[in-house]
């Protein structure tokens, strides 16, 4: 029982920090597959989220949420799977957030007065794939 009551729980989280910003942002489905995780899962995860800060926008790093992902996922997968949806909604790729590297790639997409960030690291040193998603006012 108590299981569920955190699992429960855990779903809650992206839209209290949602509700914290002061005004309601879109809410995207994350990626098949995804499960939440913490930045001290592993390694790699922790530097995905700690990216989002130091090469993106403070503000993305507040209202990100991080995700493991199946083992075999790939950013050009995730990237592709948050374009056909996201460009469907009436968002626009953001060419001024792409980060496209060997580790950590990041990805956004803009509408109206929001931006919508995913960054992937996939499983290259065999602790797992990650994603954080995150959308937010500038």
């Amino acid at each position: 029982m108590k299981r569920r009551t955190f699992l429960a729980s855990l779903a809650l989280i992206p839209a209290i920090v949602a509700c914290g910003s002061g005004a309601s942002t879109a809410s995207i489905t994350p990626f098949s597959g995804a499960t939440p995780a913490q930045a001290s899962d592993a390694p790699l995860a922790g530097e995905l989220v700690a990216g989002l800060t130091s090469n993106i926008n403070d503000k993305a790093s507040a209202a990100a949420t991080l995700y493991r992902l199946p083992d075999d996922a790939t950013y050009v997968v995730v990237k592709q799977y948050y374009a056909d949806m996201l460009t469907a909604q009436g968002w626009q790729a953001d060419p001024t957030i792409l980060v496209e590297g060997d580790t950590l790639s990041y990805a956004a997409w803009k509408k109206d007065d929001q931006v919508a960030v995913i960054g992937v690291v996939e499983n290259v040193a065999g602790d797992g794939a990650f994603m954080t998603q995150s959308v937010y006012r500038p």
